[in-house]
């Protein structure tokens, strides 16, 4: 199973005027505002214990298990956060500036577009979500 299904690099050829280069695949959009509450929810249902807290060093997390015992695994999911995130300090992900606006419109697939007139650190993108919406964005890095 390929990460991206339905992959497909585009040739020069096969582009219009102005457009370096472009690529096709298979994904999915997810509104993490809908899907975030249901999978807490599917956690809790199979007896998974959610506790929050406070870590500076990565592996202050593990010690975080309920059962008082050290974790076997801790997944990092701190987004910006990890830039600071002592025994991480990952300062290779940086913030991106741009305006994200929910419209009501099925644009029928989702597209990226990126290196625009604006510049080569620029990104658009279109993604279609569900009851007739999709997110237009406008990004710079």
């Amino acid at each position: 199973m390929s990460v991206l299904p339905n992959a497909q690099h585009f040739t020069p050829s096969q582009l219009p005027t102005g457009i370096d280069s472009a690529q096709s695949y298979t994904s999915v959009c997810i509104n993490t505002a809908i899907y975030l509450p249901w999978l807490a929810s599917q956690c809790l249902k199979y007896g998974v214990v959610l506790k929050r807290g406070i870590v500076k060093q990565i592996t202050e997390a593990a010690q975080l298990h309920s059962s008082g015992h050290a974790a076997d695994l801790v997944v990092n999911c701190t987004g910006l956060g990890v830039r600071d995130l002592g025994g991480v300090e990952d300062k290779s992900v940086i913030p991106a500036r741009g305006q994200i606006v929910v419209v009501r419109n099925e644009p029928g697939e989702m597209m990226a577009v990126s290196g625009c007139d604006d510049g080569p650190d620029e990104c658009t993108y279109i993604m279609q979500r569900a009851a007739g919406t999709s997110i237009q964005s406008h990004s710079h890095h």
